[in-house]
């Protein structure tokens, strides 16, 4: 454990994919054995940082400490790069950028649009863009229903994380052709009746022994 400027305890440096063979699911930030890029290690910690500068003015992450930042937010989004393999992202309903700009640090070669209507969201995706430097990101400040064609043109694939999908799901067929991919993060009673083709799933650590366990899914519109 390490102490940041306001004494506020911080995880050692996590352990970043690629994750081994038969490994997927756990925590990448505490399992041992993994292959280190020192400089996804320190861009996420700086990530964190702008995070805990910006949550006691902004609802963001809730009173979530840094460790929880990591094991809570973080994990899931970087478990799910195991899951994409499309080039171009759409994060519906960005926020704090938590499932893509997590993605994009640690998936550099992917482009990402980020999709948040709350100015004050807004403003912070662009801050942490800026301040981290972060290229082949474009934010686009409205919700997914007043979204237009053209932003949509090079989106090859959905990341969904904090909405049902049974809130979202008529909206994305009208918005998406049939077969587009989309990764979720959610539980199995989430995808009940929503005509949504399940093609893999990877359990979220720490959520095994719930009464409704969490996974990320990669899922095709149908």
């Amino acid at each position: 454990m390490k102490s940041n400027s306001t004494g506020e305890q911080k995880l050692d440096p996590p352990l970043s994919p690629p994750l081994k063979e038969g490994k997927r699911g756990v925590n990448p930030f505490t399992s041992p054995g993994y292959v280190v890029d020192k400089k996804i290690i320190e861009i996420l910690g700086r990530y964190i940082d702008i995070i805990n500068e910006y949550k006691s003015k902004i609802n963001i992450v809730g009173k979530l400490d840094y460790s929880d930042i990591y094991n809570k937010l973080l994990v899931p989004s970087i478990i799910a790069t195991q899951l994409i393999d499309k080039k171009c992202l759409l994060d519906v309903g960005s926020g704090a950028g938590i499932c893509g700009i997590t993605i994009k640090l640690v998936r550099n070669s992917i482009s990402i649009v980020l999709c948040e209507r709350n100015n004050k969201k807004i403003a912070f995706l662009h801050e942490v863009v800026n301040k981290l430097s972060i290229k082949n990101v474009k934010i686009i400040p409205c919700g997914l229903e007043d979204i237009s064609t053209k932003d949509l043109d090079c989106v090859e694939e959905l990341l969904i994380r904090g909405i049902k999908l049974v809130n979202i799901y008529g909206l994305l067929m009208k918005k998406f052709p049939r077969g587009t991919d989309i990764i979720y993060f959610g539980s199995k009673n989430d995808l009940a009746g929503q005509g949504c083709d399940l093609i893999d799933s990877i359990p979220i650590p720490g959520y095994e022994d719930r009464r409704d366990p969490l996974f990320v899914f990669h899922l095709k519109l149908n």
